[in-house]
């Protein structure tokens, strides 16, 4: 057996694990590559893990491009949480469309209204999550 194929079937036995003791599970994705080989491996080895990302509304078009393509590619669903528009909308009352520049104050605001509301929402009444990251961006 391939180092290779060691370190797949390890993580799937992570993941079947984490499904079995855990429940509900979700993944967050974020479509990076170490997100993108998770993505491939919880659709193929069906372990009951719900896949989802988060639409800041400022991704790159390329982003929503891979989006479309995981969507066309794999039969399980990749959810998308959106931030509420109210928030947004205050925020950029507030602060303008790229105040997000101006200081660490409103970075953190905006990255509130835009990415951990929407976590929130997704994990709520989950056991545990999961996320690509790989050992050295921990």
């Amino acid at each position: 057996m391939s180092e290779l194929q060691k370190k797949i079937d390890q993580t799937i036995a992570v993941l079947e694990q984490a499904a079995r003791e855990f429940s509900p599970v979700a993944f967050a994705n974020s479509l990076g590559a170490e997100d993108m080989v998770l993505t491939d491996l919880i659709a193929k080895h069906r372990p009951d893990i719900a896949m989802f990302s988060l639409d800041t509304g400022r991704l790159p078009k390329e982003t929503y491009d891979l989006i479309q393509e995981v969507a066309q590619q794999y039969t399980i669903p990749l959810h998308v949480y959106f931030p509420d528009s109210k928030l947004v909308e205050e925020y950029v009352a507030q602060n303008g469309i790229n105040g997000f520049y101006d200081s660490v104050d409103n970075r953190k605001g905006c990255c509130f209204v835009r990415k951990v509301e929407p976590l929130r929402r997704a994990l709520k009444g989950k056991g545990a999550w999961i996320t690509g990251m790989r050992r050295d961006q921990a």
